[in-house]
């Protein structure tokens, strides 16, 4: 399982490791924001992405590309 983090709350959401970190940190994301249309989340949310070497973040959202 993949996990990401909040870093403003501390909240935890799970993903399936089917996911990739990109993927978990635009739907935790869109879904902290209420927004449950899967379809469109590349499209919507692909400009906040943040990377670092190790880290990917959406918004408050981040994971460890490696977890």
């Amino acid at each position: 399982m993949k996990s990401t983090l909040n870093l403003l709350t501390g909240d935890r959401k799970l993903f399936f490791d089917a996911t990739t970190p990109r993927e978990a940190v635009i739907a935790s994301y869109a879904l902290d924001n209420g927004d449950a249309n899967t379809w469109d989340w590349d499209n919507r949310y692909s400009l906040l992405i943040k990377q670092t070497e190790r880290c990917i973040f959406c918004g408050d959202w981040g994971i460890v590309k490696d977890a």
